[in-house]
Order: C-alpha cells, then structure tokens, then sequence
C-alpha cells in the first residue's frame, strides 16, 4: 500500500482490504430459494450504487452467490462502471458480485 502512515488520524492504522473481509463463499441452488429477491448485474445502476430492479431465484438456473442485508455487493466485471451497492435486503446473486459482509 502507497499510503503514508503520517497522513492517517492519530489511532487509525494502514492495512490491506484482504485483511479486514473476504468474499462471501456461501452458494445456494436457486431451486432452494424460489421466493428470494435474486440480482444481477443489469439489477444494479453504475455510479450511483442503486438497485433499480431484482428478479427472484425461480427465475435462475445454476449456482448462486447468497447475500444478507447490510453485505457490499460488488459487480466484478467491467469494474469501471462502478457496480456497488449495500444490500437493503436478503437475497441471492450472480456470481459475477462478489459479495462482502
């Protein structure tokens, strides 16, 4: 990391994201969510972290990633468009978000 020690508060202390969380490895079969709000990337507005739409996990076939209210979703793909959201409910998503508790 690139940051000088001297310009952080008093207390505060430099360290690597890796080092604080990790992404979600918890996966559901959509078939055993039917009813959860389920999202993707075209579920999610870039630059502006809203979630403009969901689907629900009926509406899905292969693995998906699960996600809890208050995680930070984050779209993994074509990062400049800023894909990132909190989540304000519980769900599952594509497994192109990662997903940050």
């Amino acid at each position: 990391m690139s940051a000088d020690t001297d310009e952080l508060p008093e207390g505060w202390v430099s360290v690597h994201l890796g080092e604080l969380v990790s992404p979600s490895s918890e996966k559901v079969e959509p078939g055993e969510s039917p009813n959860a709000r389920y999202l993707s990337l075209e579920h999610i507005e870039p630059h502006t972290g809203r979630i403009i739409d969901h689907g629900h996990g009926s509406d899905v076939k292969s693995t998906k990633t699960v996600f809890r209210t208050g995680d930070v979703l984050y779209g993994k793909l074509r990062p400049y468009l800023n894909k990132v959201t909190v989540a304000e409910f519980d769900g599952i998503c594509s497994t192109d978000i990662l997903v940050f508790s």
